[in-house]
């Protein structure tokens, strides 16, 4: 779209950042398809909102790039327009949604935006399971609450409101879904996950939690000299270490639902 001279539309996320991804290695979902050893279909895109539509605004002249139009580009483009019942489909999907809110001021509470985040998500799983999908982990919000963007927006306090309420609700909406359309869907606590890392850095090798490794707001500044002990690629988004590591604890959530 950048080429294509859209207006606002960016090349994203650029130069500071491996072969497109939001970080500086592959991502969580990357390596846990190379660890189960089957292929990964990818329709994530970064800005994408639990609904419809993305924080970038200018992308939805595109296409919807939400988790909602995600699922429908994925169905369309199936052969039957099925979802595929021997699949593993992930959702990973809600930071975005407090980012928007946060940053352009959007009037509704904490307490609106967390039910419809939910919401969206449990809409999105059942889409995929109308479509015959049988298999699915959804991961739970990210520790925003720590995020060196939303520390330093003076954000912290909506942000540990808005993961609270999605760490309280979405578990007990996936267990009725699965229960009732008799289908497995592993939920990953990533919350859970990162307060573990949190606890004790040292076992995993991390020496900074909270400063970005690559710094790019407001300026960009030179990068760190050893990114795998920074928690932070930028002011947003993980470095490959903790995907690494985050891969490894879903596989071993998706061993223990078995």
């Amino acid at each position: 779209m950048a080429t294509q001279k859209v207006k606002d539309a960016q090349e994203l996320p650029g130069a500071l950042y491996w072969k497109g991804r939001w970080s500086n290695g592959p991502t969580a979902v990357e390596d846990l398809a190379l660890a189960l050893k089957t292929p990964l279909t990818d329709y994530g895109i970064g800005g994408a909102k639990s609904g419809n539509g993305n924080y970038y605004a200018w992308m939805e002249q595109y296409r919807d790039t939400g988790i909602f139009g995600q699922i429908s580009d994925h169905l369309k483009a199936a052969k039957t327009h099925k979802a595929d019942p021997n699949s593993l489909y992930f959702i990973f999907i809600s930071a975005n949604d407090f980012f928007e809110w946060a940053d352009f001021s959007h009037p509704e509470s904490i307490d609106v935006l967390s039910q419809n985040s939910v919401a969206n998500i449990q809409r999105a799983a059942e889409t995929l399971i109308a479509a015959g999908a049988k298999h699915m982990m959804v991961v739970g919000t990210t520790d925003l609450s720590h995020v060196p963007a939303v520390v330093q927006g003076n954000q912290v306090k909506s942000a540990t409101e808005y993961q609270q309420i999605l760490e309280q609700k979405l578990p007990n909406v996936l267990t009725t879904l699965a229960k009732t359309h008799h289908v497995s869907i592993s939920y990953f606590d990533h919350l859970a996950f990162s307060d573990k890392l949190r606890a004790a850095p040292d076992v995993a090798g991390f020496k900074d939690l909270d400063t970005p490794c690559q710094a790019t707001y407001p300026a960009v500044k030179p990068v760190c000299k050893n990114p795998d002990a920074h928690y932070y690629w930028d002011e947003w988004h993980p470095t490959r270490k903790v995907h690494t590591l985050a891969a490894e604890a879903m596989l071993e959530t998706l061993k223990a639902s078995r």
